[in-house]
């Protein structure tokens, strides 16, 4: 299954040498008498002209308190990749390795203009830069931010090329962005890169160029006139009424929930305390949900008034106390949301998420990042119709929810939910695929496979993949192989997944027979064994389904007794085995057990005694109070070295070296325990050879260092990397569809099978160029142009990986090998760039290489890891499972 998370919110900070200085200049100047204006307007133009820093509240401008903060990044979702947008990972990914360089970043060359798709044919000049518009307007008034102007340039893009794909109401709405004051087009663009919902107005730290919040505020809440005179067209349309960009205060549902989750804890409580609800309540959530009882209660008397006549109920009161409080408030309206999401989706090609629609615009014209040279182009007629782009975008969000059920969820009413969605959808996705038979007959241009990717047919087939699943959860296997022979009965949608499906097929055809008689068994599995032959012989299945065919029907016809000339021999697929290597070492880290608290489990206080409560009994509390989980923490053992052991000499290690051999430092170093350190971190930690803390993955490396083989912990990120340097130009080659904006690091079609499939000459010709040259000339020829730029280009990391480190492993790999990994990612990118293996070492000097898959004690191989293991051996490189067990 392809349950990837396609999306959360991005963090992004770069910080700069002499932003301090700056920021504090600024400030003080603003502080000056009002009549300093041209003083005011030399420090705002200088501040603006240095690099942006990405926040989630703030225009580009680094306070003090940020540069102070040290960033937090999560990198949880690198393999999730979105065309043309960057996604969580791979910004994330840039950051880091942003932060370890040391030569300072450029101001922004102010005069520099954005340069605007016109849909004619551009060629990407790399060395341009597209920074903001002039300094100054033709008042003298500092330039604007780049974020309004932007969003604004996407729009102009998008209705000048492609209007017929929005309703009269949407176009004049999206029309007025350009005519609205400054401050409320900045506030708009700022609001709509964060998530969407409720916010306050104090709240938003955007002072720098929003001066009267409440006003840009009532501006975009304000429904347009021109739209409110289209009520019947609107009526007509079904478009809902869409007539303003944003929501106030005034229309918040009438619960309290709302509001009260925007309070600080600090508000929190002093509203509890008015209220007599602070007992017993001390976190956000209990406070929260004792108030939302207040509602229920009948009276309450005024604060220090006992006068009957002034008794109020108590959700008055706790009306009027959350207004004094919370203030106005914004929130973009969820249909302008959608229409935003829609603008995104035309624009970006694909990249349905208006949270992110900016971020990669803004990084360019900040010189943040420098993109690939490619040739770009406005493609025409991408979305046939409205309707189809309204499918297309339902689609994406169904697909996305069905991950969720399915991937995230998958209690029973889940997926529940997920078999009531794909029974809703079937039909219609049943008339997509005769939709695209029919556009099919009338070209047999590779091209117009790679369009269907802009039909809702496209993210539907998927989703009816997903409910092919939810059928086989719910033991409805008759449904399933139905399900399953339509998907393989077409063409047009996700080819590139057909191996998948005959696999399925043919376990459910084999395993559940229609009786269960001999005969009908045995019927059944020569079917199954039909069935897989067939998907080995399809000239669409993917090379990464090849070897569970292959086992399959090995498995098929060993049950069937078939002789051995009718037998199917795939001994030549892999020239090696997988080896299991065993390494043991001292292991630092522990799990903290949890306790039972009042408000469930919670986690003890390092350092802090056990009190004993004075019954054993567990108290009532615990089953009726509100319980939440505590987070999981760990007890790391820091160490101290008292007497350090002489380094033994290095020893040759034979070829013939048993597998399974303990590999054990000797002689030992004695260690103390210094001190118990307490950590989030889930990751093992482990005693290194150097007598440092370390990851279990490090460990292993360094017993390989000790054999003088140089290594990685890099997860796949090597070959990735001479993947994209010797599939440069077929990566960045003009495809129609592919290139539709000057900021993409990567083809559109990257994460689909259209990209192997409509550049699939080129593709097989560079493939038997590698295998026969070994691909050096390619690999260095690319790193020399680009490695200089660091150019943002999917793949590359010029930070963790040398030219000589790059080469020395491609020829230690071979050209056979580095082929056919190669070919893997160029089929199934999306879905491999998962699962490689934790470590590659090499040994130039004997052109050795070995690629290492690192468990520690417990963990086991998934699905894919063993996939990326099946592809290395059948490669012809050497595979290693590392096990490190805990020393006894």
């Amino acid at each position: 299954m392809e349950g990837d998370e396609r999306y959360t919110r991005e963090h992004i900070q770069i910080r700069e040498e002499n932003n301090d200085m700056l920021h504090s200049e600024a400030n003080r100047i603003k502080m000056e008498d009002e009549h300093s204006q041209a003083a005011i307007r030399d420090s705002e133009q200088r501040k603006r002209e240095l690099p942006i820093s990405l926040t989630e509240e703030e225009d580009g401008r680094i306070s003090p308190k940020q540069q102070r903060r040290s960033p937090s990044y999560a990198d949880d979702s690198r393999q999730n990749l979105q065309a043309g947008m960057p996604l969580k990972g791979e910004n994330l990914e840039l950051i880091k390795s942003e932060s370890r360089e040391v030569t300072p970043l450029q101001p922004i060359d102010s005069n520099i203009q954005l340069q605007r798709p016109t849909g004619g044919l551009v060629s990407r000049d790399s060395n341009s830069s597209d920074s903001s518009t002039s300094s100054t307007d033709s008042k003298g008034r500092p330039r604007e931010s780049m974020y309004p102007e932007i969003f604004g340039e996407m729009i102009t893009t998008v209705l000048e090329h492609e209007a017929y794909l929005f309703t009269a109401s949407e176009r004049i709405l999206l029309e007025s962005f350009a005519s609205m004051d400054y401050e409320a087009r900045h506030l708009l663009a700022r609001l709509i890169q964060r998530r969407n919902t409720w916010h306050r107005v104090d709240k938003l730290r955007y002072d720098f160029d929003v001066k009267d919040k409440a006003t840009a505020v009532t501006s975009l809440c304000q429904p347009h006139s021109d739209i409110l005179a289209l009520q019947s067209e609107i009526e007509e349309e079904g478009d809902g009424s869409i007539t303003r960009f944003c929501l106030s205060e005034q229309d918040m549902d009438e619960g309290f929930e709302e509001p009260l989750n925007l309070l600080t804890l600090a508000e929190l409580k002093e509203l509890a305390k008015n209220m007599n609800r602070l007992k017993g309540v001390t976190n956000k959530a209990s406070i929260i949900s004792s108030l939302l009882t207040t509602k229920s209660q009948g009276t309450l008397h005024g604060f220090g008034d006992s006068n009957p006549n002034e008794i109020r109920s108590q959700a008055a009161v706790l009306r009027e106390q959350l207004t004094a409080i919370v203030g106005g408030c914004v929130k973009v309206c969820p249909k302008a949301q959608s229409l935003i999401d829609r603008i995104a989706l035309v624009y970006y090609r694909g990249a349905e998420l208006g949270t992110s629609a900016l971020t990669t615009a803004v990084l360019s014209k900040s010189r943040k990042r420098a993109y690939p040279d490619y040739v770009w182009k406005r493609s025409e007629k991408l979305f046939a119709s409205r309707k189809h782009l309204v499918e297309m975008q339902q689609a994406l969000q169904l697909e996305i929810q069905m991950d969720q059920w399915i991937e995230w969820d998958g209690s029973r009413d889940a997926i529940a939910k997920a078999m009531e969605a794909f029974e809703h959808v079937y039909e219609r996705w049943k008339e997509a695929v005769r939709e695209g038979e029919a556009l099919a007959k009338d070209s047999y241009d590779l091209g117009a496979y790679n369009r269907m990717r802009f039909h809702p047919g496209w993210p539907l087939t998927r989703v009816v993949y997903k409910g092919v699943y939810v059928l086989g959860r719910s033991h409805k296997h008759e449904r399933e192989a139905e399900v399953l022979r339509a998907l393989l009965g077409q063409r047009v949608f996700r080819r590139g997944r057909r191996g998948d499906w005959y696999d399925r097929l043919a376990l459910i055809t084999a395993n559940y027979p229609p009786s269960t008689t001999p005969n009908a068994i045995r019927k059944a599995k020569r079917e199954a064994l039909a069935i897989s032959v067939q998907g080995i012989e399809d000239r669409d299945t993917h090379l990464i389904y090849q070897d569970t065919l292959q086992r399959r029907i090995t498995r098929l016809e060993n049950q069937l007794n078939l002789p051995f000339s009718e037998k199917h021999d795939f001994s030549y697929a892999k020239l090696r085995k997988c080896e299991d290597r065993i390494f043991r070492g001292v292991r630092l880290d522990k799990m903290m057990t949890e306790k039972k608290g009042i408000f469930g489990s919670t986690m003890p206080i390092p350092g802090q005694k056990e009190r004993r409560s004075m019954s054993r009994d567990p108290s009532a509390s615990d089953e009726y109070s509100f319980k939440y989980r505590a987070p999981l923490r760990k007890v790391v053992k820091v160490e101290r070295m008292e007497a350090k052991a002489e380094e033994p000499e290095q020893a040759e290690v034979d070829e013939g070296d048993t597998p399974t051999k303990d590999q054990e430092e000797s002689p030992k170093s004695k260690y103390s325990v210094e001190r118990r350190d307490v950590r989030k971190d889930m990751h093992s930690v482990w005693r290194g050879l150097d007598g440092q803390p370390c990851r279990v993955e490090y460990l292993v490396l360094q017993h390989y260092e000790k054999q003088n083989f140089k290594g990685f912990h890099c997860e796949g990120g090597v070959l990735t990397m001479l993947f994209a340097l010797v599939m440069w130009d077929i990566l960045f080659m003009h495809v129609d569809g592919v290139f539709e904006t000057p900021y993409q690091r990567q083809p559109l079609d990257i994460l689909e099978d259209s990209f192997a499939i409509v550049r699939g000459p080129a593709l097989r010709q560079r493939l038997v160029e590698i295998e026969n040259t070994g691909g050096l000339d390619l690999i260095k020829q690319t790193d020399d142009r680009e490695r200089e730029r660091k150019t943002w280009a999917i793949g590359c990391k010029w930070d963790l990986y040398t030219q000589e480190d790059l080469l020395e492993i491609a020829e230690c790999m071979g050209g056979k090998a580095l082929s056919v990994v190669c070919q893997m990612l160029a089929e199934e990118w999306s879905h491999c760039t998962s699962g490689m293996p934790d470590l590659v070492v090499w040994r130039h000097a004997d052109k050795q290489v070995r690629f290492c898959e690192v468990k520690g004690p417990g963990d086991k191989l998934s699905d894919k890891q063993k996939l990326w293991i099946d592809v290395l051996l059948r490669a012809g490189l050497r595979v290693e499972v590392s096990k490190v067990e805990e020393k006894k």
